[in-house]
């Protein structure tokens, strides 16, 4: 996703003349500020998730991952939504059935941590 954002995304979003530069610039802003808010957050939920348990480095490091993917995710359904906006089915079910064959080695991102972690299937 760090590449594609770096090299697709964000040049084709700031335009040939780079017209948009501020509005990226803010929206990028934006972002870090989230990942950084998350970040400083999610290292405080002591007991949360394993009762009783504290907080490992490996166990913070899961729960960034999952918050990233669950922020990664709110895009893809304003696209899928988007799609069939437009009015033609086709296009909104190829959208749909494109995210859910991404979104399947995501599962096993996420999961394989969290079974690392001890969580059961």
């Amino acid at each position: 996703m760090l590449s594609v954002t770096t090299f697709n995304l964000i040049p084709e979003a700031m335009g040939s003349a780079q017209e948009n530069l501020p509005q990226v610039g803010v929206g990028v802003a934006l972002g870090v500020l989230a990942l950084f808010g998350l970040s400083a957050y999610l290292p405080h939920i002591h007991g949360v998730m394993i009762p009783d348990k504290s907080l490992t480095k490996a166990m913070k490091t899961t729960l960034i991952l999952v918050a990233v993917m669950i922020m990664h995710h709110f895009p893809e359904g304003f696209a899928t939504g988007t799609a069939y906006y437009g009015g033609v089915t086709l296009f909104g079910s190829t959208v749909a059935l494109g995210i859910a064959l991404q979104n399947i080695p995501e599962g096993f991102i996420i999961s394989a941590p969290l079974r690392s972690q001890g969580y059961s299937t």
